[in-house]
């Protein structure tokens, strides 16, 4: 019996082969004015009117929907920086959906096709990050280097409960580790996008430090927590949108080890 899982993160750019209240947007602490920022066009990243729910203001957006789907309404070479935290095929329960294919092809068929879409609305000097457990990451690595340029592979080994996190770094990894990765792949104005945004860290960390943020989930709790913490609003038809502690899957396993890839 596994107890946990190594994730590994790529890390590619596109070379066109073929809830924690110190993230709310509000805290800004990077000395980035946001009230000066104009306005960001939203719907000019789409061929179409999305087909799915989303709710912006001037610097986030947030979209409840499946996410392959959306991006394939997006247009090319759209955004400089992608985070992407897919399922991994362990059988995490997220509410309502299920990380479970039925074999292995299934899950690697399916990473491909929102791997190829990404790849497809990065600019051309983007870069894309992704995660995925360690038993699956051969088949996707070798698929990448194949069609993309891939920079590098990163190591991340964390507890998921946060205690040895909080220890080590004084907050959960995910800030951390996404405020080193958007600072060092995209400047202030930029589009982060993150594709399978979970409770919306990346979208979050993004609009604080001064780039637009764009997340998709399609859990509509997580949506509703994207709204709060991206300060889209806090308040969302009619209900009032508050923090509340929550277990983010039905997991059993404590521990997890993660390890991550770049590619460009």
């Amino acid at each position: 019996m596994i107890e946990g899982t190594q994730m590994t993160f790529d890390f590619l750019t596109s070379v066109n082969q073929t809830d924690n209240t110190a993230l709310d947007a509000h805290n800004n602490t990077h000395g980035y004015d946001m009230a000066q920022v104009s306005p960001f066009p939203f719907e000019q990243l789409f061929i179409d009117a999305i087909d799915a729910e989303e709710i912006h203001n001037h610097n986030s957006m947030a979209v409840c929907g499946d996410s392959l789907q959306i991006m394939k309404q997006m247009k090319n070479g759209s955004v400089k920086l992608i985070f992407a935290d897919a399922p991994y095929n362990i059988g995490k329960d997220f509410g309502n959906n299920s990380d479970k294919w039925e074999t292995v092809q299934q899950y690697t068929d399916w990473c491909k096709l929102w791997i190829d879409e990404c790849l497809r609305v990065l600019s051309d000097d983007g870069t894309m990050y992704f995660m995925t457990a360690t038993q699956h990451m051969p088949y996707l690595d070798i698929y990448v280097s194949e069609k993309y340029n891939v920079l590098c592979r990163i190591v991340w080994t964390y507890d998921s409960s946060g205690v040895q996190s909080k220890k080590m770094f004084g907050s959960l990894y995910e800030p951390k580790l996404l405020e080193r990765i958007i600072k060092a792949s995209s400047n202030e104005g930029d589009i982060v996008f993150d594709p399978f945004a979970g409770s919306f860290t990346t979208s979050a960390v993004a609009v604080r430090l001064g780039r637009i943020g764009i997340g998709i989930d399609l859990n509509r709790e997580y949506f509703e927590m994207g709204i709060r913490r991206t300060g889209i609003s806090n308040e969302y038809n009619g209900k009032l949108l508050v923090k509340n502690k929550i277990r983010k899957t039905n997991a059993k396993s404590k521990y997890v080890r993660g390890k991550y890839m770049k590619i460009k």
